[in-house]
């Protein structure tokens, strides 16, 4: 999966984020996303909906 590979190398370069905002449909978390982005300490990725946990896969 290519967002576990980030992942990892985002580990081994000890950059892993501090917080992740994990929210259902229609939630509110395009208003958060856009509120934090004004934030000048905080970095926010340009692709905003990762989808690793939306996975139908049985693990």
């Amino acid at each position: 999966m290519a967002d576990s590979k980030i992942f990892e190398q985002l580990k081994a370069l000890g950059k892993l984020p501090n917080f992740v905002i994990v929210g259902a449909p229609k939630s509110g978390t395009t208003s958060l996303y856009y509120y934090l982005s004004q934030h000048f300490d905080i970095y926010l990725p340009v692709k905003k909906e990762l989808h690793s946990f939306s996975s139908h896969q049985i693990i």
